[in-house]
C-alpha cells in the first residue's frame, strides 16, 4: 500500500501525498524489505520483488518524473533503489551540469523523456547515469570526470533489474540503451557499417530520444543547452540508411544452430531440453554485439557462445 499510494498520485491528476501520509510513509518504508519465516520454513519477503517491480512500472508509466521526486520524498528509494539514492550529492562538472548533481540531472532527464515512451526508455532515463556514483573522480585542480561510466551504468541497471525481477528483454534493452546513450555522440565520425549496425537495433530510435533528454538536461551556466542539430542529423542519417538498405540492415552472423552445435561441443548433447531457455537469448545477444561492433568476426562469435555456454551452465 505505501508503494501504491506513490503510484496513484502518478496515475491521477491533481493527486498529491498528503503531508501524514508522507510521514507514515517514511516510518513504515522499511517493513517493504522484511522478511518472516513460512510456515515451510522457508524465508519470504513481506513484499514480493514481482509486486514492486509492478508498482515501478505503474508510477514511471504514468509520470516518471513526479515518480521518482515521490519516492524520494518518502524516503523509499533506499529501500527500492538504492542504486538512484547514491546518485545524490555526487557532483558534475558545472560547465556542462550546472543543474546540480547526479540525481538532479536524472530527474531532469526522466521530464524530458515523453511521457508516451516506453518502459524500456524511461528505466533506461533513470539508470542512464547510475554509474557515476562509482567512477567519479576528481583530481588536484579539482576537474571532475566520469570515465566508462556507461559501461558501469549498463552493468548495475543490469544488476538492480535482475533483482527487480524485470524481463530478460526488458532488461537486454534497457542495457543496451544505458551502455551506449554516449556513443551516439560519435555517430556521425563512424563509417557507414558501423551506422548500420547500431542504426539496425530496434531500439535505435529510443536510444535517439535518451540521447536528446540527456542533453536538453545538461544545463550550462548561462542557462543553454547544447544544440539539437545534431541529433537531427543523427535521425536523417539513420533514415536514410534504412531506405537504401537492400534487405535487413540487421545482419545475423550466427544461428541458433550454431548455438547448439557448440552446446554439444561441450558435452551437452540435447541442449534443447536442457538449456532451451538460453539457446534464443545467446543467439540475440551475440548477433547485437556483432551489429553493434563489438564484435567484428564470425570466429569471434563463436568464441563468445562457448564463452556465454559456460556462464549459463
Amino acid at each position: 500500500r505505501i508503494l501504491t499510494a506513490a503510484r496513484f498520485a502518478c496515475n491521477f491528476a491533481g493527486f498529491e501525498i498528503e503531508n501524514n501520509l508522507r510521514q507514515t510513509m517514511k516510518d513504515l518504508g522499511h517493513t517493504i524489505d522484511q522478511t518472516y519465516l513460512h510456515s515451510d520454513d522457508t524465508e519470504k519477503r513481506r513484499v514480493a520483488y514481482e509486486r514492486i517491480q509492478k508498482e515501478i512500472i505503474g508510477g514511471l508509466t504514468n509520470n516518471a518524473a513526479k515518480y521518482l521526486e515521490i519516492l524520494d520524498q518518502a524516503e523509499l528509494l533506499r529501500v527500492i533503489l538504492p542504486e538512484i539514492e547514491k546518485l545524490k550529492n555526487v557532483q558534475q562538472p558545472k560547465d556542462y551540469h550546472s543543474e546540480g548533481d547526479v540525481f538532479t540531472h536524472t530527474m531532469l532527464v526522466l521530464k524530458n523523456i515523453p511521457a508516451t515512451a516506453s518502459i524500456e526508455l524511461k528505466l533506461a532515463g533513470l539508470f542512464h547515469d547510475v554509474g557515476k556514483s562509482t567512477t567519479f573522480h576528481s583530481d588536484e585542480n579539482g576537474k571532475i570526470t566520469f570515465y566508462g561510466h556507461e559501461k558501469e551504468s549498463a552493468n548495475i541497471a543490469k544488476s538492480a533489474l535482475k533483482r527487480l525481477k524485470f524481463s530478460n528483454k526488458i532488461i537486454d534493452e534497457v542495457a543496451w540503451l544505458v551502455g551506449d546513450h554516449m556513443r551516439i555522440n560519435s555517430f556521425k565520425l563512424m563509417n557507414q557499417s558501423k551506422q548500420k549496425t547500431m542504426v539496425s537495433n530496434s531500439s535505435f530510435g529510443d536510444l535517439l530520444v535518451l540521447a536528446r533528454a540527456d542533453s536538453r538536461s545538461s544545463i550550462r551556466p548561462d542557462g543553454s543547452v547544447e544544440d539539437e542539430t545534431f541529433y537531427d542529423d543523427v535521425a536523417q542519417i539513420a533514415s536514410d540508411l534504412i531506405e537504401k538498405a537492400n534487405g535487413p540492415v540487421f545482419v545475423e552472423i550466427i544461428d541458433g544452430k550454431d548455438v547448439i552445435d557448440e552446446f554439444r561441443k561441450l558435452g551437452i548433447d540435447d541442449p534443447m531440453k536442457t538449456h532451451g531457455k538460453h539457446i534464443g537469448r545467446i543467439k540475440k545477444h551475440i548477433n547485437e554485439a556483432f551489429n553493434d561492433g563489438y564484435i567484428e568476426s564470425r570466429d569471434e562469435a563463436l568464441s563468445l557462445i562457448e564463452k556465454m555456454i559456460k556462464q549459463s551452465s
